[in-house]
Order: C-alpha cells, then sequence, then structure tokens
C-alpha cells in the first residue's frame, strides 16, 4: 500500500469569514517494521510543514517500497503538522465501519463552518439541502448554521439555532453533508443508525426516504419512531457522523468525526484525524480509489541531481526505491525505503564509492544532496571508514 494525502481545496465562499479556506492535508502510509514507520512519519511531518499550500491535487498517493505490516498517520494544516500514530495493520482484514447519526443536543451555532469552507462535497451537499428547505423553511438554513462571522453584525433579524422548528433541520443538512463526503472519501457503511434527527439521515442514506422527502419531514416536524438506536455489532468501527455521542451502550472503537461544542479548534481537522484513526484501525474504506502519484517532493528549487556524485547516487537509490526520478532533495525513507533497503544501500554505496556507512548516517544524511556531500568530504579526506 502507499500514503495517501487527502487535500481540501479551497473555493470563493461568502459570508464565511476573511480569512478564506484552508489547505489541509492527511497522509497515510504503511512501511515494514516500526522504525522505518517512525522515520516516514517523522520525514512527511516535516515535508508538510515545510511544503505547506504546495500541494495541487486533492488526493495524492506517494509511494513507498512494498506493503508493510505498520502504518501511520500524519495531518497537516495552517502551517503545521502533527503524526496522528504508528500501529501494527490489524489482523483479519479490513473492518467494517457503521456510521451513526447523532440526535439534537450536541448541535451548536457554527457546527461544520470549517468543513463547508474547505471541502467542496460537503458544501454542494449542504447547499443542496439549503435550496430544498426554503420553500418549507421560509429561509436560508445556512444562515442559522452558519451565523455572521462578524459579532458586531449579529442579532438583527437572524434566527437562532435554538429556535424551535430550526434545530433539526439545521442538524439533519451538517449530518446529511457530513456523510456525503465520508462516502467521497471511500467510506462504505455495513451498517447505519441515528437517533432522533438522526435517524432521517440514516433513512435517507439507505434509500428509504428521498431527500427532498427526509428535508419535508424534518422541516414539518415529524418525529422519527423515538427507538432507542440500535448498536452495531462491537466488530464495527463506529463513526459518529454529526455533532454528537454515540449512545452509551456502543462497544468497541468508536470515531468522532466533528470536534465537541465546548473545544477549540477545526472541524476540517477533526474529520481529517477521524479519518487517519481509522486508517490505523485497518477500517474497510476504499482506499484503493486515491490515484497514484510521484513520491514525496522535495522544497521549491530542488531539482535533478547536480554532481557526478550524486547522479551516481540518484541510480542506487532509483534501483532500490525502484522509482525512475528523484529530486537530489527527496528523502530516502520519505520515498519509501525502510530499514531493509536502507542496509542494502549502505552496501552499494560502501561498493560504488569506497565510503563505508552506518544505519544511523542513513538517517543523518537522508537526502540525495546531503549523502553525496558526505561521500566527497569523506573521500576527499581520503576516510572511507564507517565511523
Amino acid at each position: 500500500m502507499s500514503a495517501t494525502t487527502i487535500t481540501a481545496r479551497d473555493s470563493g465562499t461568502a459570508g464565511l469569514g476573511a480569512s478564506g479556506p484552508v489547505l489541509w492535508h492527511l497522509s497515510l502510509f504503511e512501511a515494514g517494521d516500526r522504525p522505518s514507520a517512525e522515520a516516514r512519519m517523522a520525514a512527511l511531518t516535516t515535508h508538510l510543514t515545510g511544503a505547506f499550500g504546495q500541494e495541487d491535487v486533492p488526493v495524492r498517493i506517494r509511494a513507498l517500497g512494498a506493503d508493510g505490516r505498520y502504518r501511520g498517520a500524519v495531518v497537516a494544516g495552517g502551517g503545521r503538522a502533527r503524526g496522528l500514530a504508528v500501529a501494527r495493520v490489524p489482523a483479519g482484514g479490513p473492518v467494517p465501519v457503521a456510521f451513526f447519526f447523532p440526535g439534537p443536543g450536541g448541535h451548536h451555532p457554527d457546527m461544520g463552518r470549517d468543513l463547508y469552507r474547505d471541502f467542496p462535497v460537503f458544501r454542494a451537499a449542504l447547499d443542496r439541502c439549503a435550496r430544498l428547505l426554503a420553500p418549507e423553511l421560509g429561509l436560508d438554513i445556512r444562515e442559522v448554521v452558519f451565523p455572521d462571522p462578524e459579532p458586531g453584525r449579529r442579532g438583527r433579524g437572524e434566527r437562532p439555532l435554538g429556535t424551535t422548528g430550526l434545530a433539526h433541520p439545521a442538524l439533519f443538512v451538517v449530518e446529511y453533508a457530513l456523510a456525503r463526503l465520508w462516502q467521497s472519501w471511500g467510506a462504505r457503511p455495513s451498517a447505519m443508525t441515528g437517533h432522533g434527527t438522526g435517524e432521517y439521515v440514516a433513512a435517507t442514506l439507505a434509500g428509504v426516504l428521498s431527500l427532498p422527502d427526509a428535508l419535508a419531514l424534518v422541516a414539518r416536524g415529524a418525529p422519527p419512531r423515538g427507538a432507542t438506536p440500535a448498536v452495531p455489532d462491537p466488530a464495527h468501527l463506529l463513526l459518529e457522523a454529526g455533532p454528537g455521542r454515540a449512545p452509551g451502550g456502543a462497544a468497541g472503537t468508536v470515531v468522532a468525526t466533528m470536534r465537541p461544542p465546548h473545544r477549540s479548534g477545526s472541524d476540517s481537522a477533526a474529520a481529517l484525524e477521524a479519518l487517519g484513526r481509522l486508517w490505523l484501525a485497518g477500517a474497510d474504506i476504499d482506499w484503493a480509489r486515491f490515484p497514484a502519484a510521484a513520491p514525496d517532493p522535495g522544497p521549491r528549487g530542488a531539482g535533478e541531481p547536480a554532481t557526478p556524485t550524486e547522479r551516481a547516487l540518484h541510480v542506487l537509490w532509483a534501483e532500490l526505491l525502484r522509482i525512475e526520478r528523484l529530486p537530489r532533495d527527496a528523502g530516502f525513507f520519505g520515498a519509501g525505503g525502510d530499514s531493509l533497503l536502507a542496509t542494502r544501500l549502505i552496501r552499494r554505496v560502501e561498493e560504488t564509492f569506497g565510503v563505508g556507512m552506518t544505519l544511523r548516517q542513513v538517517y543523518e544524511w537522508p537526502t540525495i544532496a546531503r549523502m553525496a556531500e558526505a561521500i566527497d568530504t569523506r573521500r576527499a579526506a581520503g576516510d572511507g571508514a564507517t565511523r
């Protein structure tokens, strides 16, 4: 498996503040052993921090050597990057995923504002719901969910989210849009359940209700069945697809996809972190839908190997990593190397250049340019011994 970067792209969205969209990345990867996975995570964290804003496609697959036994994830945005974790690939195949749609209680103003700003799929689904609801409500539900971002301008003719008859439609449109976003990311729920308004969302996605019919029922205040939501089998990964919590009897792994109202932060980051958690847990997500791409790019200005040593070293790296072209500032572990390949690289470097290396020095000289510089320095000093 390769490493996957999911990127939230920008778009012009009126009424969501002057700061504009934030570009988010999620990198998912596998490696053959834990040290290689940890090195990969460190390299990606550094790369995504230094290369912030350079991604130009919604999804990027970064080539690694071979599939591995360990997984890791890095989320980046707002000029920062953070490694989530490294975990062993679960045995027994993909773990089924269930969607749970919470009812009222966790809803709050601005829920999903970042998702609406940052992810076109979320925005398109919510916009469609708003158009269908307008004749029923006599207003634009987006103005209720996303009140004016300028506090001083709020309150003039504004309908608060707590107004009777508005909380349920507002919750529905956010949960429905969130589910569509997750489906665009390859989530294939084997079960869906909900509580209160969430029951209507689950029924719509299951095809029991059409979207116009479900929105009309919610807008008119038609009560759902009201039964206690069924809790999926504990073998499922339970995805909380909304601003609330799963029922207290839920067993197994529960993954929240939106931040709670009392916690600051971005819902975009929360959603991508949740996707990273599902990757680490071995979730049944269609990861293969993301197209293949080049290995991690180097910093701006990093180009073809510039010296004879860099060119010779590029040949060695390309053969070991099975990548035809590598920028001179590409990282060995970032491009898919692991400790086994590093051991082979050490032997090839000694055979080619007469310079001994240790595994630690492969980490210390992680790029073609840096490794070539170290080799040239040691050859000029007549030092071929390993230190």
